[in-house]
């Protein structure tokens, strides 16, 4: 296990911890926990890859989504969105994506509705556009 890396070898020597202290039902149920804690972290750890190019004095940014884009990438991802600098082009990828949050899309049209103010270019390759004005 230890072979494996850190991800595998700690939640193995703390299942075994727990159950030689207290029983077997308990170090199991630790271990799981603790695994699937391991699982979610390092599933959602890479939301995106962003890559930055600059074209004929313009700056291009590429955001690339993964396979699952969940409301726990929304804050990271609103984050950097929010950090494009004006008179700039931003791509947004989501081809690769099996599962967009319906969350992240809303986040998505409201950023587009603003980057008109900081002169950004969004494009959106294989993301579904959202009607806001059907939500409120």
């Amino acid at each position: 296990m230890y072979k494996l890396g850190w991800n595998q070898f700690l939640p193995f020597i703390i299942t075994i911890a727990v159950i030689l202290a207290t029983d077997l039902r308990q170090g199991i149920t630790i271990g799981l926990i603790i695994s699937i804690c391991f699982l979610v972290r390092n599933k959602f750890k890479e939301e995106y890859k962003i890559e930055q190019c600059t074209q004929l004095g313009t700056e291009h940014y590429h955001i690339k989504l993964n396979s699952m884009v969940t409301f726990l990438n929304k804050v990271d991802l609103q984050n950097t969105l929010y950090k494009t600098p004006p008179y700039s082009v931003l791509t947004i990828d989501g081809s690769g994506s099996r599962f967009i949050d319906y969350g992240v899309l809303e986040m998505i049209s409201e950023f587009e509705t603003r980057d008109h103010e900081k002169h950004i270019q969004l494009v959106l390759i294989n993301i579904e556009r959202v009607n806001l004005m059907a939500v409120h």
